[in-house]
Parts: structure tokens; sequence; C-alpha cells
């Protein structure tokens, strides 16, 4: 009975021993401003955990990004003067407003768009999965964002889980007949507060026959807050 008893022993000692499975920490002040609780906030604090991590881009080559590259618009990078000035010709052609003063404009006209604190424009790439490319500084200070989290986060996650199918719905309407011009829903900042966007325009961004992203128009003054 001993021997039997040593040589269990020994076989335990040498057989490999099952992994445990990590165990996730998470702190208290996790969770947005909801700090992790559920009820009656449920859905916006998924939301706003989902945004804590936000995808890479996924076309780093794209045409929206190389355009945008350089970190957020200034004189060093000739504030995105390429890019807007696609935003202005593709939401000429398709209705008629415009952005700039010219389809030329220069870079310094281009700068009171980006620094603008009324005037929200904003613009995804042209992947699967589309990815924020550009936004006015109105845009960051209504998302309450920075540039950089900004231009790193999925365009799905500008709306709540209950609104994104009919956001798709209005991207799917975009891109079948170019633009809209009267576009209402419901979006959220990165802190969770809820806005209402009335008569945005939102239409595809071309380079020649190439559509390369959509973007969107709209007044931050116009917005009401829930």
């Amino acid at each position: 009975m001993r021997v039997l008893l040593l040589l269990k022993v020994a076989a335990a000692l040498v057989s490999p021993r099952r992994p445990v499975a990590p165990t996730t920490v998470r702190r208290g002040s996790e969770g947005g401003q909801f700090g992790g609780r559920k009820g009656c906030c449920w859905k916006a604090d998924s939301y706003l955990n989902a945004m804590e991590s936000p995808a890479e881009p996924e076309q780093m080559d794209s045409t929206a990004r190389r355009l945008t590259a350089g970190g957020p618009p200034a004189a060093s990078n000739l504030w995105h003067h390429e890019w807007l000035r696609l935003l202005d010709s593709s939401l000429r052609k398709c209705s008629g407003t415009a952005i700039l003063p010219a389809p030329d404009a220069s870079p310094a006209q281009c700068s009171t768009v980006a620094s603008s604190d009324d005037l929200v424009v904003v613009s995804h790439d042209g992947a699967e999965d589309p990815v924020f490319n550009y936004a006015s500084k109105a845009a960051l200070d209504l998302w309450e964002m920075d540039w950089e989290t900004f231009t790193s986060t999925p365009s799905r996650f500008s709306a709540e889980p209950d609104e994104r199918e009919a956001r798709a719905e209005l991207l799917r309407r975009v891109t079948e007949d170019g633009y809209v011009d009267d576009y209402c829903g419901v979006r959220i900042s990165s802190s969770g507060r809820r806005f209402e966007v009335r008569d945005a325009y939102v239409w595809n961004v071309y380079q020649g026959e190439e559509r390369v992203g959509q973007a969107a128009l709209f007044r931050r003054s116009g917005c009401k807050f829930l």
C-alpha cells in the first residue's frame, strides 16, 4: 500500500498541470460615467466600455486616411485642405451646397472650417467597418474626444446600439442616392451625453469616380441635448 501511495504522489508531481484561466480585474472607476453599473444605464455603459479600446483604422493607405494623416488640422499639415476640397466638391456635385467659399479654396480658407466652434464636419473612410478620419473642432467638442481618439473610432460607435440599425439604413440610402439633406438622429458623446442631430447633410465623398468615404455636415447650435 505504501509503494502504491508513493507511485500516485510521483505521478501527480510529473503530470502536466491544467492552465488556469486568466482573471480579469475590473477597477471600480471603469465603465465611463456609469461606473460599471447596469440597470437603466446598461446600454450607455456598454457603449462607453466598447469605446475604451477603439479599433485601429483598417485602411491606413486609403485616400481618406492618407489625406488626413499628420494629426489634427493645423498649418503644419495645411489644414488637410485636399481632403476638405474633396468633401466640398462631392457635396457641390450632388446637392449644390458648399462647405468652402470656392472649389480651389486655400489652406487658410480651409482652416476656418477646421477651427469653427459651430460647424460640425465629420467623415469616415471607405472601409467595410468605416473609421472616422476627419472632424472639425465643433465635432470634437460635441463628441468630447481628441483628434487621435476620434480618428481611431469606428463611426458606428457614434450612435447607441438601438440607433445603429437606423444609422446603417441611412448610410445605405446615402450610398445609393448620393446624399440626404434632412437627416435627424440621436448620437452620444464619449462621456454619455446624448444629443439629437437635426437637418444634417450626409453624402458620399468621391475622388474622380471612386467613392472614398462619406461625410456629414450640421450646426452644433442646432443640436438638442437630451
